[in-house]
């Protein structure tokens, strides 16, 4: 899993926060951005293992979350 398919991912369920998360991305220089995904997806993969969760899981917990700061 890469950073972006995780982007993608968010962007088909919520398409404005898709780009905002696209423009805080694109932001960062490609070490930065390369260093991130790798420490990001092992970090947070290991974790959903342990807890029986996918990255769906997690970006429909994640989308759920931001909905309920935007009430």
């Amino acid at each position: 899993m890469k950073i972006e398919h995780l982007i993608e991912s968010i962007s088909a369920k919520n398409p404005i926060h898709g780009k905002k998360l696209q423009k805080n991305f694109a932001s960062l220089s490609e070490d930065e951005n390369h260093i991130k995904n790798n420490t990001f997806i092992t970090k947070y993969k290991v974790i959903l293992e342990k807890k029986d969760l996918t990255f769906n899981d997690a970006i429909n917990y994640y989308l759920n979350m931001i909905s309920d700061f935007n009430e």
